[in-house]
């Protein structure tokens, strides 16, 4: 088998930031969601630069290292998420760009649908059996308002993901 170097290097650089990443985390703790998302973005960068299949290699790789190296075990179900909802996003995007786009609006919806569906089939059922996770007060009542609160939270962190390919990655990514 051939692999291409500078797709293993992109892949080995963006585990190792990855993984400092998930240290600074267990060691600050200051924000959860901010260092995990932020490491966690990085397997679209090895999807968008080293295909899907260095993708799922890496994704594999970094969440075995991470339950080895990170203090904090439990925040590893968040980083997780965090990666295997991107994974699925982006190849849910290479599996639709396979096909023949013939009405852009329609194609922006169902990738929107299918975004949305993989996310709370990822994360709906962690709230359900891990609510300590999330809430302190744990009543049925706080279940549901904790379910309908992630979805805005899941758009704005989708954006994120967006801004961070398209801003941050194409700066860095002209600079190599």
């Amino acid at each position: 088998m051939h692999v291409n170097v500078k797709k293993l290097v992109y892949a080995g650089l963006c585990l190792a930031i990855s993984m400092a990443l998930i240290l600074l985390e267990g060691v600050f703790g200051m924000s959860t969601l901010f260092l995990l998302s932020l490491s966690g973005f990085l397997v679209g960068v090895v999807i968008r630069e080293s295909g899907l299949r260095m993708g799922g290699v890496y994704l594999a790789a970094s969440l075995a290292l991470a339950f080895f190296i990170a203090p904090d075990k439990i925040k590893i179900i968040t980083y997780a998420i965090i990666e295997i909802y991107i994974f699925a996003r982006e190849a849910i995007w290479e599996f639709m760009a396979k096909g023949e786009i013939n009405d852009v609006k329609r194609t922006k919806l169902i990738y929107f649908l299918s975004k949305l569906v993989v996310f709370n089939v990822l994360t709906v059922p962690m709230v359900l059996l891990f609510p300590q996770l999330f809430l302190t007060e744990v009543s049925t009542k706080w279940l549901l308002i904790a379910i309908a609160v992630i979805q805005p939270a899941w758009y704005v962190g989708d954006k994120a993901y967006d801004a961070f390919q398209i801003g941050i990655w194409n700066r860095i990514k002209g600079l190599i």
